[in-house]
């Protein structure tokens, strides 16, 4: 039977693979923990009595989640250092983790935001 799978070159390329997953668990465990934080904040935020932080929380939350994190991640890596400097900021790390970092953070907590939302609406008052 023909396949389109080659075993042999997968268990050639596996090796490589797994001296890089500390990298990712690194990368997934910062910005999970990160992302999180920053949801709390949002949804606290999203929570009070001011129109315009609602609007701004709730802005945020629709454009993060629905910009796809291929495009926050090229937009991290490639206009954020841009833009800092722009605005005079220095930014001393050209680590692509970095910015891996602060792209799933930024996406992973409109994720948050969102689940913690519902679950307070989901409690009644009283």
């Amino acid at each position: 039977m023909n396949t389109y799978f080659n075993a042999s070159a997968f268990l050639s390329a596996f090796p490589p693979l797994l001296t890089r997953l500390p990298y990712t668990l690194g990368i997934v465990l910062e910005s999970v923990v990160l992302g999180m934080f920053i949801g709390i904040l949002l949804t606290c935020l999203g929570r009070s009595r001011n129109r315009l932080i609602k609007m701004i929380v709730t802005g945020y939350v629709w454009l993060m989640r629905g910009t796809p994190l291929l495009l926050l991640l090229f937009i991290s890596y490639y206009a954020l250092p841009a833009l800092l400097a722009s605005l005079g900021i220095g930014v001393d790390s050209d680590d692509p983790l970095v910015y891996a970092l602060i792209a799933f953070a930024l996406s992973l907590s409109a994720f948050f935001e969102e689940m913690m939302r519902a679950g307070f609406d989901a409690v009644s008052e009283g």
